[in-house]
């Protein structure tokens, strides 16, 4: 990307996408897009605001790490179980647990495989995308969850506090 496309980029999405949000934490949002190759007007990345200082917190999307896992020239794979029925050892209760995996290979052709699971009810939120469409959310969950470690992002991802992603940042009317 040119310097001069660059700050279009970074123009329109202060005015659309970060209006009404601290410049320190718009200029903060646009220095992670840049080191991971995100795109902010493609809602790689939204902010949402957070504690008693009004700052806003700068949380990666799915879609911002599908970016990332694509961008990083790797073959990979991304697999999901189907969801089970089965009682969650750390609360006692029934509950329903999704598994997965990526599957990474280098440019060696070595695979490696990073694997884990999450329960439902430690993510389910009250409202939004969660009431209306639960398994999407769950599936959205566990793949963020398998991404960030497969491809060493540091950022947390939206889906994992619970807040949707068209729910952050919203864009002023």
């Amino acid at each position: 990307m040119t310097l001069e496309k660059a700050t279009t980029v970074a123009k329109l999405a202060r005015e659309r996408l970060f209006a009404g949000i601290p410049d320190e934490d718009v200029q903060l949002a646009l220095a992670i897009c840049q080191r991971y190759g995100l795109d902010p007007l493609l809602r790689h990345v939204v902010l949402i605001p957070g504690g008693k200082d009004r700052r806003h917190n700068v949380y990666i999307t799915r879609d911002g790490l599908l970016h990332v896992a694509h961008a990083s020239g790797k073959a990979w794979s991304l697999e999901v179980e189907e969801p089970k029925r089965l009682e969650n050892p750390y609360t006692g209760k029934p509950d329903i647990y999704l598994r997965g995996r990526v599957r990474v290979v280098d440019e060696r052709g070595r695979e490696q495989v990073y694997e884990g699971g999450v329960w439902f009810s430690e993510y389910a939120q009250k409202g939004g995308a969660w009431t209306t469409h639960p398994a999407a959310m769950h599936q959205k969950v566990i793949e963020v969850y398998l991404l960030r470690r497969a491809f060493d992002v540091a950022l947390t991802p939206v889906e994992e506090v619970g807040v949707d992603a068209a729910e952050a940042a919203p864009v002023p009317a």
